[in-house]
């Protein structure tokens, strides 16, 4: 985590007050403030935050090893532990906010926020939306595919674009953002939503942002933001969205839904023609409740992977192979013809094949350049 050259404190009664902890009976003084015990050092407070799988909490030894003096958590990482001077509260994030904008004085008053959210492409549209500003000035990247709120404490940007995940609107209690861009909402993250009327409330609190747009094209989305036309330039796909490894080879290991897998297959059918590619895909189908796929477009589907007898079950065409790994599936489109055209679009997470869709878009990446390197 980058921190500000300048140097910050505050009390721990003041904090308390702030947000509506009961004081402790001895104050203290903290220098800094972080939620990860790796970015901690000496004087910070510490930021134990309830996850999914584990609680912040069982880093506060670690965070106490670092220098950190005082824990900020709730009533489940109280009790975990309190080896540290401890303030209460209902909401650790929310409190964390406050008490990061309170110390760094507010340090994102004059910088102008841009959330984008949707199901689909939210990372692209960001992606591409930072590299038009770019060239006309500084901007921040936060989210998934940026950096942490509090590397861009005072680096004079003018503008924050904020990739917005269903997950964090749900958890956001108040949105203050200056434009909100809502690309579209189809059904996703049923697993932890449970239903779409559930997913749908989260993606549109977004729409209390000051302004809003549902636009998608980021040429128009600047002019917007900004009121002045950008300058023409071509712009960076992200790896692994539907990028041309060759010719005839295409990695969409990005691809963790069936929407983008959808949009995947519409484009391979353009690029390629219909029943001229083969289609790769593995993943868990649990996160869409198993919901099934008709794909039209491959001549072929290659199904491969820990979840093949899952998946086997959620797709419908007439030509489904089963293979046991990626290097197999790959090999079997060799020895059908080195020149095939193939389309890796997952199209859903990927479960116990991969640790994320990275480790399997460079998985496939590496076996397609032993396998299809002419020799």
């Amino acid at each position: 985590m980058i921190r500000p050259l300048a140097e910050f404190s505050a009390h721990l009664s003041d904090t308390a007050s702030l947000i509506g902890a009961v004081p402790l009976a001895k104050d203290l003084v903290f220098t800094g403030v972080t939620h990860s015990d790796k970015d901690v050092e000496a004087g910070d407070l510490f930021l134990a935050i309830p996850g999914a799988k584990v609680h912040g909490a069982d880093f506060i030894r670690n965070a106490r090893a670092q220098g950190a003096v005082a824990v900020i958590t709730d009533a489940q990482g109280a009790q975990i532990d309190s080896s540290l001077p401890t303030l209460v509260v209902k909401d650790v994030r929310a409190a964390g906010a406050l008490v990061a904008a309170s110390l760094y004085q507010d340090p994102t008053r004059d910088i102008a926020s841009i959330g984008i959210t949707g199901t689909n492409r939210k990372s692209t549209t960001c992606s591409h939306l930072h590299q038009i500003f770019e060239k006309h000035s500084k901007v921040n990247l936060i989210g998934n595919i940026g950096n942490p709120m509090l590397d861009h404490i005072n680096n004079g940007s003018k503008y924050s674009i904020i990739e917005l995940s269903s997950f964090q609107l749900d958890k956001a209690n108040k949105l203050d953002l200056d434009f909100g861009i809502l690309l579209n909402i189809t059904p996703d993250h049923l697993d932890y939503h449970e239903t779409f009327e559930n997913y749908k409330k989260a993606k549109q609190k977004i729409l209390n942002a000051k302004n809003v747009s549902y636009e998608s094209d980021p040429f128009q989305l600047y002019q917007w933001i900004t009121g002045k036309n950008p300058k023409h330039q071509e712009l960076k796909d992200l790896p692994f969205r539907f990028q041309k490894i060759t010719n005839s080879i295409i990695n969409d290991s990005k691809s963790t839904n069936s929407n983008s897998l959808n949009y995947a297959v519409d484009k391979a059918n353009k690029n390629f023609g219909m029943n001229q590619y083969h289609l790769l895909l593995c993943g868990s189908p649990k996160k869409e409740q198993f919901k099934n796929l008709a794909i039209d477009g491959p001549e072929s589907i290659l199904i491969f992977g820990a979840h093949k007898n899952e998946k086997i079950k959620c797709v419908s065409h007439p030509k489904i192979h089963i293979l046991n790994d990626l290097k197999e599936a790959l090999q079997f489109i060799r020895n059908i013809s080195i020149d095939s055209n193939i389309l890796f679009s997952p199209g859903y997470p990927s479960g116990k094949d991969y640790k994320n869709f990275e480790d399997r878009g460079n998985s496939f990446n590496l076996l397609v350049t032993k396998l299809f390197n002419e020799s």
